[in-house]
C-alpha cells in the first residue's frame, strides 16, 4: 500500500478539514486487506482511517481530544517534526513551563496514541503525513489502558487464529 503516494496524488479538494488537520479519508477496507494488524483491529473495534496533513513551520497546540481515548498513528513522512506529552499538568505557579517527553515516531511502525494526556505537534519542515485510526467507541468506551491491555493478552492474533483453523 502506497499511501505516500495516495497523498501525493490527491488534489486539494480530496482534502477535508478535521479538527483544523487537513484530512484525507482513507477506504479502511482497503487498509485492512493490505494488513492483518488493521484487519484484526477493525474486527474488534471498528475505525474510520485517515491521514493528516501538516505543512511547514505549523504546529497543533497543547490540547486532550474531546471524544478520542485512544488512536493508532502511523508516521508516513515526515522533514523535521515533534509530537510531544505534558509530564503533567500544569499548576498556576508554572503555567509558563513544565515539563515534556516526546513520542519519537518511526516511519511505518503503528502506536498506541494515548488522546488523553494532553500533547502538542510541531512540524518544522517538510509536509508531515500521519496515518490516524479514529475508532467507533469513544473515550468512555475505549481507551489507550484497554487497548493496550487486550494487545498484550493476544485477543486478536487469537481471534485470527481462531478464523484461520475453521
Amino acid at each position: 500500500m502506497k499511501l505516500y503516494l495516495a497523498c501525493q496524488m490527491a488534489k486539494d479538494s480530496d482534502w477535508v478539514k478535521y479538527y483544523n488537520f487537513e484530512l484525507l479519508p482513507i477506504n479502511h477496507e482497503t487498509l485492512r486487506k493490505a494488513d492483518g494488524f488493521l484487519k484484526a483491529l477493525y474486527h474488534a473495534h471498528p475505525y474510520e482511517a485517515g491521514v493528516i496533513r501538516l505543512q511547514p513551520n505549523t504546529y497543533y497546540d497543547w490540547h486532550v481530544d474531546d471524544r478520542r481515548g485512544v488512536s493508532v498513528n502511523m508516521l508516513i513522512n515526515h522533514g523535521h517534526s515533534h509530537c510531544l506529552f505534558k509530564k503533567s499538568s500544569n499548576t498556576l505557579e508554572d503555567a509558563v513551563t513544565g515539563e515534556f517527553y516526546e513520542l519519537n515516531y518511526q516511519r511505518g511502525i503503528y502506536y498506541f496514541f494515548n488522546n488523553q494526556v494532553e500533547h502538542s505537534v510541531y512540524n518544522y519542515e517538510g509536509v508531515r503525513y500521519l496515518l490516524t485510526l479514529e475508532f467507533h467507541e469513544d473515550k468512555d468506551k475505549l481507551n489507550f489502558k484497554s487497548l493496550t491491555e487486550e494487545w498484550r493478552n493476544g485477543r486478536w492474533r487469537k481471534r485470527q487464529q481462531s478464523k484461520a483453523n475453521k
